[in-house]
């Protein structure tokens, strides 16, 4: 049996439940029979989702839960629920300077757009046709190259 399957069988033994009361708690699919596979440790590792329907049927939280399963320790619990830092507030001269880059991204991308438009205009107006060569292709398969060129014709 491992961790989880020993602290559940034990939490709920101490609410007084069956199994079959802790899988109506938790709800959803779950049955009498996969909390028997839980607690006789058939179940490595549920669906997050899972663990947090059974740490409530379980009148615990997820932390307690993955605690005293032996997945994390008090420390680690402490620090997932720790809030997370604000993000560093930037001045708005700094803003204002990234909006300004930004823009000039933009137009630098415009320009780079539009010469490599005039580029494969030119190479196409230059280069001749490459020949394909002669190929049989079967009745029932699509030739793509085909397909391609009346798309871009």
């Amino acid at each position: 049996m491992n961790g989880l399957g020993k602290y559940v069988r034990e939490r709920r033994g101490e609410l007084g439940l069956t199994q079959e009361e802790l899988a109506f708690r938790i709800g959803g699919s779950a049955t009498q029979a996969e909390i028997s596979r839980l607690e006789r440790g058939s179940i490595a590792f549920p669906r997050r989702s899972r663990l947090e329907a059974l740490a409530a049927a379980l009148e615990v939280t997820l932390g307690s839960l993955l605690v005293h399963s032996g997945w994390l320790t008090s420390d680690e619990v402490a620090e997932l629920d720790e809030p997370l830092a604000p993000p560093p507030q930037l001045a708005a001269s700094t803003l204002e300077a990234m909006l300004a880059d930004i823009a000039h991204l933009r137009e630098t991308l415009a320009t780079v757009l539009e010469r490599v438009g005039g580029l494969e205009a030119m190479i196409r107006a230059v280069a001749p046709p490459v020949p394909r060569p002669d190929v049989t292709v079967p009745a029932d398969v699509v030739d793509t190259w085909e397909i391609s060129d009346l798309l871009n014709a």
